[in-house]
Protein backbone atom coordinates (compact mmCIF):
# COMPACT_ATOMS: atom_id res chain seq x y z
CA UNK A 1 0.00 0.00 0.00
CA UNK A 2 2.60 2.56 1.05
CA UNK A 3 4.45 1.59 -2.31
CA UNK A 4 1.21 3.03 -4.16
CA UNK A 5 1.13 6.09 -2.50
CA UNK A 6 4.86 6.73 -2.89
CA UNK A 7 4.63 5.87 -6.61
CA UNK A 8 1.11 8.24 -6.85
CA UNK A 9 3.09 11.23 -4.94
CA UNK A 10 6.32 10.69 -7.38
CA UNK A 11 3.69 10.62 -10.37
CA UNK A 12 2.25 13.68 -8.86
CA UNK A 13 5.70 15.16 -9.13
CA UNK A 14 6.48 14.23 -12.23
CA UNK A 15 3.41 15.84 -13.45
CA UNK A 16 4.30 19.02 -11.85
CA UNK A 17 7.64 19.26 -13.34
CA UNK A 18 6.54 18.57 -16.21
CA UNK A 19 3.55 21.08 -16.48
CA UNK A 20 6.59 23.50 -15.22
CA UNK A 21 8.75 22.65 -17.44
CA UNK A 22 6.58 23.19 -20.04
CA UNK A 23 5.68 26.64 -18.42
CA UNK A 24 9.31 27.77 -18.25
CA UNK A 25 9.93 26.36 -22.08
CA UNK A 26 7.50 28.91 -23.24
CA UNK A 27 8.68 31.53 -20.92
CA UNK A 28 12.46 30.95 -22.64
CA UNK A 29 13.95 29.96 -19.40
CA UNK A 30 16.47 27.65 -19.81
CA UNK A 31 18.09 27.42 -16.47
CA UNK A 32 14.73 26.73 -14.90
CA UNK A 33 13.97 24.53 -17.84
CA UNK A 34 17.82 22.16 -16.80
CA UNK A 35 16.64 22.41 -12.61
CA UNK A 36 13.16 20.91 -13.83
CA UNK A 37 15.49 18.63 -16.05
CA UNK A 38 17.29 17.68 -12.43
CA UNK A 39 14.12 17.30 -10.68
CA UNK A 40 12.39 14.73 -12.68
CA UNK A 41 15.75 12.32 -13.02
CA UNK A 42 15.62 12.76 -8.92
CA UNK A 43 12.21 11.49 -8.75
CA UNK A 44 12.74 8.48 -10.31
CA UNK A 45 11.91 5.40 -7.86
CA UNK A 46 15.04 3.67 -7.35
CA UNK A 47 14.53 -0.25 -7.37
CA UNK A 48 13.61 -2.14 -3.93
CA UNK A 49 13.54 -5.94 -3.42
CA UNK A 50 10.41 -7.58 -3.19
CA UNK A 51 9.15 -10.02 -0.96
CA UNK A 52 10.04 -13.04 -3.19
CA UNK A 53 12.01 -16.09 -2.23
CA UNK A 54 13.12 -19.22 -4.13
CA UNK A 55 13.03 -21.83 -1.32
CA UNK A 56 14.25 -25.78 -1.78
CA UNK A 57 12.90 -28.32 0.29
CA UNK A 58 13.53 -31.76 0.50
CA UNK A 59 12.00 -34.81 1.43
CA UNK A 60 12.28 -36.58 5.18
CA UNK A 61 11.10 -39.74 3.47
CA UNK A 62 13.10 -40.10 0.18
CA UNK A 63 15.91 -38.21 -1.50
CA UNK A 64 13.62 -36.03 -3.45
CA UNK A 65 13.51 -32.50 -3.60
CA UNK A 66 11.22 -29.47 -4.87
CA UNK A 67 12.46 -25.97 -5.90
CA UNK A 68 9.69 -22.83 -5.24
CA UNK A 69 9.29 -19.41 -5.22
CA UNK A 70 6.83 -18.18 -2.59
CA UNK A 71 6.14 -15.02 -0.55
CA UNK A 72 5.32 -16.83 2.77
CA UNK A 73 7.73 -19.35 3.26
CA UNK A 74 5.83 -20.50 6.29
CA UNK A 75 3.01 -20.94 5.12
CA UNK A 76 3.73 -22.46 1.65
CA UNK A 77 5.83 -25.15 4.05
CA UNK A 78 2.44 -25.89 5.73
CA UNK A 79 0.73 -25.78 2.29
CA UNK A 80 3.39 -28.84 1.02
CA UNK A 81 3.45 -31.21 4.11
CA UNK A 82 -0.75 -30.94 3.94
CA UNK A 83 -1.69 -29.08 7.06
CA UNK A 84 -3.38 -26.81 4.91
CA UNK A 85 -5.28 -26.16 1.01
CA UNK A 86 -2.99 -25.73 -1.17
CA UNK A 87 1.12 -27.02 -1.92
CA UNK A 88 2.20 -28.38 -5.52
CA UNK A 89 0.73 -31.72 -6.45
CA UNK A 90 4.35 -33.48 -6.80
CA UNK A 91 4.87 -32.63 -2.90
CA UNK A 92 2.02 -34.45 -2.06
CA UNK A 93 3.79 -38.22 -1.91
CA UNK A 94 6.56 -38.41 -0.04
CA UNK A 95 5.40 -35.92 3.05
CA UNK A 96 6.73 -34.53 5.51
CA UNK A 97 9.02 -31.50 3.42
CA UNK A 98 11.66 -29.75 5.47
CA UNK A 99 13.08 -26.49 4.24
CA UNK A 100 16.97 -26.55 3.45
CA UNK A 101 17.65 -23.37 1.86
CA UNK A 102 16.28 -20.19 0.53
CA UNK A 103 17.05 -16.78 -1.27
CA UNK A 104 15.97 -13.72 -1.02
CA UNK A 105 16.84 -10.25 -2.32
CA UNK A 106 15.19 -10.39 -5.79
CA UNK A 107 13.66 -7.10 -7.14
CA UNK A 108 10.76 -8.24 -9.15
CA UNK A 109 8.54 -11.15 -9.31
CA UNK A 110 9.49 -12.05 -12.33
CA UNK A 111 13.29 -11.86 -11.51
CA UNK A 112 12.53 -14.52 -8.63
CA UNK A 113 10.43 -16.88 -11.33
CA UNK A 114 13.43 -16.61 -13.66
CA UNK A 115 15.60 -18.03 -10.94
CA UNK A 116 13.80 -20.44 -9.95
CA UNK A 117 13.51 -21.57 -13.55
CA UNK A 118 16.95 -21.48 -13.80
CA UNK A 119 17.86 -22.91 -11.09
CA UNK A 120 16.15 -25.75 -12.07
CA UNK A 121 18.53 -26.24 -14.68
CA UNK A 122 22.16 -26.40 -15.78
CA UNK A 123 24.51 -26.19 -18.56
CA UNK A 124 25.82 -29.40 -19.80
CA UNK A 125 28.96 -30.09 -21.61
CA UNK A 126 27.03 -29.00 -24.83
CA UNK A 127 26.02 -25.77 -23.44
CA UNK A 128 22.26 -26.93 -23.60
CA UNK A 129 20.00 -26.83 -20.20
CA UNK A 130 19.07 -29.84 -17.91
CA UNK A 131 17.64 -30.36 -15.03
CA UNK A 132 19.30 -30.87 -12.09
CA UNK A 133 18.92 -33.60 -9.57
CA UNK A 134 19.98 -34.48 -5.92
CA UNK A 135 20.68 -32.38 -3.21
CA UNK A 136 23.86 -31.56 -3.11
CA UNK A 137 23.94 -30.57 -7.08
CA UNK A 138 21.01 -28.25 -6.35
CA UNK A 139 22.52 -26.69 -3.93
CA UNK A 140 25.50 -26.28 -5.77
CA UNK A 141 23.38 -24.49 -8.20
CA UNK A 142 21.68 -22.42 -6.67
CA UNK A 143 24.95 -20.74 -5.39
CA UNK A 144 26.23 -21.10 -9.52
CA UNK A 145 23.67 -19.10 -10.54
CA UNK A 146 23.19 -16.60 -8.13
CA UNK A 147 26.68 -15.82 -9.60
CA UNK A 148 25.52 -15.14 -13.27
CA UNK A 149 24.88 -12.01 -14.39
CA UNK A 150 21.57 -13.01 -16.38
CA UNK A 151 19.06 -15.87 -14.76
CA UNK A 152 17.88 -16.07 -18.19
CA UNK A 153 17.88 -14.23 -21.63
CA UNK A 154 14.88 -11.86 -20.76
CA UNK A 155 15.57 -11.44 -16.74
CA UNK A 156 17.45 -8.21 -16.29
CA UNK A 157 19.76 -8.19 -12.72
CA UNK A 158 20.52 -5.25 -11.17
CA UNK A 159 24.37 -4.67 -10.98
CA UNK A 160 24.44 -3.96 -7.52
CA UNK A 161 21.77 -6.63 -6.34
CA UNK A 162 22.65 -8.61 -2.99
CA UNK A 163 21.13 -11.97 -2.39
CA UNK A 164 20.69 -13.43 1.13
CA UNK A 165 21.33 -16.93 0.85
CA UNK A 166 19.88 -18.25 4.00
CA UNK A 167 20.88 -21.91 4.83
CA UNK A 168 18.38 -23.69 7.11
CA UNK A 169 20.66 -26.55 7.95
CA UNK A 170 23.34 -26.38 10.28
CA UNK A 171 25.35 -29.46 8.03
CA UNK A 172 24.87 -27.82 4.96
CA UNK A 173 25.79 -24.28 6.41
CA UNK A 174 29.08 -25.45 7.62
CA UNK A 175 29.95 -26.72 4.13
CA UNK A 176 29.16 -23.35 2.61
CA UNK A 177 30.53 -20.95 4.81
CA UNK A 178 33.17 -20.95 2.42
CA UNK A 179 31.56 -18.99 -0.77
CA UNK A 180 33.30 -15.59 -0.69
CA UNK A 181 31.29 -13.73 -3.69
CA UNK A 182 30.53 -9.48 -3.31
CA UNK A 183 26.78 -10.08 -4.09
CA UNK A 184 26.05 -13.07 -1.85
CA UNK A 185 25.62 -13.03 1.81
CA UNK A 186 25.20 -16.40 3.11
CA UNK A 187 23.22 -17.18 6.83
CA UNK A 188 22.79 -19.56 8.96
CA UNK A 189 18.90 -19.39 10.72
CA UNK A 190 17.08 -22.26 12.41
CA UNK A 191 13.55 -22.96 10.96
CA UNK A 192 10.74 -23.53 13.54
CA UNK A 193 7.88 -24.17 12.07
Amino acid sequence: MDNKKELSNTSKSINENNENYKDNENNGNNENNENNEINNLNNIIKPTTCNYVCYLLKSETSNRTYIGVTTNLKKRLRQHNGEICGGAKYTRSNRPWKPVLYVSGFYTKNQALSFEYRVKKKKNSKNKLVTVFLLNNRIKNFIDVLKLDKFTSKCINPKDAIYNLIILDEKIYKNLSYINCNNILVNYNGFAT
